[in-house]
C-alpha cells in the first residue's frame, strides 16, 4: 500500500469518480463524506487552510481516503499546526472512508499509515462516530502507532428511523407531548390560510430561495447573528450544495406560508435514502402559531408515509427539539493524536494530564466551600 496527497482543488476534482465509487463500496456511504459535500464545504470554508487529503492505494486501486485539511490554530493558547478532518458546525459527522473489501488487518494498516504520515503537531479525527472502525481501532490501544491520544465528546445528534409505522411512532411519544402537540394544531387549524409545500430546488436562481432568506432574516437567529443574512458563509454553503445536488432532485425546501407570506422552512438534502435537514428557521412574527413544531410534524409524517427515506438524520445538536420525539441519540467524538515531538508531548500532558487534575482539585474546593457556607 502507498499514499498519495491531494493538496490542490484541481487534483481534488480529478478524483471525484474514484472517490464516490469508493464511498459506495464502503460502510460510510453517507452525505458528509461524498465528494460533492466536501467540495462544497471546501469552497465555502477553506480559506486560510490547506487541502491535505490522504488517498491510500493498493497498486492502482483506491482503498481509502482521509479528507484532511491543514491549518494553523491555537491550542491552549499555544500556536500549532494541525491536521483535521474537514468539519465544522455544518457537518453531521466525518470519518476515514475505507473500502469494504479491506479486511480488519488491512484496515489497521490503513489507519496506522494515515496516522504515521502526519507531520503536524496534532492530527484530529473530528466528529467521529462511536461505531466506526477508526474509532474502535484507536481506542482499543493505549497508544496508536506509538502516539499518545485523547478523546473529547463533541455532539449528540438525534436520528429518527422513518421506515416504520407513523401511527406506532406517534403512539410511542408521551401523553403530555401528544397533548401539547394537539393544542398547537388546534390553534393552527383555526386559520385556514396556512399552506405547507415540499418544493424541489434545482437551481440557486429559484425564487423560492428568496422566501427562505426572508424567513431566516426574521427569525430569532438574527439576534445572535446566526441567520442566513448575517453569516454569508451559511448561505453560500447551502447554495453550493444546491449547485452540486439540485439537478439530481435531491434538494427539497419544506415551506410554510400564511396568506402567501413565508412563515417557516426546512432545507433538506436526501442522499442514499437518508433525509438530512440542514437548516430550519421560522419567522418570529408567527411564533404564536408554533410554526416550527407544526412543520416538523408535517415533515416527519410525510417521510414515514411515503417511505422515500428510511432515516431522518439531523445535522447537529442545535436541533434540540427533535429529542422530544422517539429517536436514537448518536454521540460524536474528536480523537486528538499527538506527534512525538517535545512540544506535542507537552500539549498532551497539559490537556489530558494536568488540566483534568486541576479541575478535580477546583471542584473539590468548591464543594468544600459550599458545605462550609451551608
Amino acid at each position: 500500500m502507498h499514499t498519495k496527497l491531494v493538496t490542490d482543488i484541481n487534483s481534488f476534482l480529478e478524483i471525484k469518480h474514484d472517490w464516490n465509487q469508493l464511498l459506495l463500496s464502503s460502510s460510510s456511504s453517507s452525505l458528509p463524506l461524498s465528494h460533492e459535500w466536501l467540495m462544497s464545504w471546501w469552497q465555502t470554508f477553506g480559506d486560510n487552510k490547506t487541502l491535505h487529503i490522504i488517498c491510500v492505494y493498493e497498486d492502482h486501486k483506491l482503498l481509502a481516503v482521509a479528507p484532511f485539511m491543514k491549518e494553523k490554530i491555537r491550542y491552549r493558547g499555544i500556536p500549532i499546526v494541525c491536521l483535521r478532518l474537514m468539519t465544522n458546525d455544518h457537518t453531521p459527522f466525518s470519518d476515514v472512508v475505507i473500502h469494504n473489501e479491506a479486511g480488519d488487518e488491512q484496515k489497521k494498516q490503513i489507519v496506522n499509515l494515515i496516522i504515521n504520515s502526519n507531520t503536524t503537531d496534532i492530527l484530529i479525527l473530528s466528529k467521529i462516530q462511536q461505531d466506526v472502525f477508526s474509532y474502535q481501532q484507536i481506542l482499543s490501544k493505549k497508544r496508536i502507532a506509538g502516539h499518545c491520544y485523547g478523546v473529547k465528546t463533541r455532539e449528540i445528534t438525534p436520528v429518527i428511523r422513518t421506515d416504520g409505522s407513523w401511527d406506532d411512532f406517534l403512539k410511542s411519544t408521551s401523553r403530555n407531548f401528544r397533548k401539547n402537540l394537539n393544542n398547537k394544531f388546534n390553534r393552527f387549524k383555526k386559520h385556514t390560510d396556512f399552506t405547507i409545500d415540499c418544493l424541489k430546488v434545482v437551481s440557486t436562481s429559484d425564487p423560492v430561495l428568496d422566501e427562505m432568506m426572508q424567513i431566516s432574516k426574521n427569525s430569532w437567529k438574527t439576534s445572535v447573528h446566526n441567520d442566513l443574512c448575517s453569516r454569508p458563509s451559511n448561505k453560500a454553503f447551502l447554495y453550493n450544495l444546491i449547485d452540486k445536488f439540485g439537478r439530481a432532485g435531491s434538494v427539497h425546501l419544506w415551506l410554510m406560508r400564511k396568506a402567501g407570506e413565508p412563515v417557516a422552512f426546512e432545507f433538506h438534502l436526501n442522499y442514499q435514502g437518508i433525509a438530512y435537514p440542514l437548516r430550519a428557521d421560522f419567522d418570529e412574527h408567527y411564533r404564536k402559531f408554533s410554526p416550527g413544531s407544526i412543520l416538523e410534524y408535517t415533515v416527519l409524517k410525510e417521510l414515514f408515509e411515503t417511505k422515500k427515506t428510511y432515516k431522518y438524520h439531523s445535522c447537529a445538536d442545535n436541533y434540540w427539539y427533535l429529542k422530544r420525539w422517539p429517536c436514537e441519540l448518536r454521540t460524536h467524538f474528536d480523537i486528538e493524536i499527538f506527534s512525538k515531538t517535545m512540544k506535542s508531548r507537552f500539549l498532551y500532558l497539559l490537556e489530558y494530564g494536568l488540566i483534568p487534575v486541576a479541575r478535580v482539585i477546583r471542584d473539590t474546593i468548591r464543594k468544600k466551600n459550599q458545605e462550609q457556607s451551608s
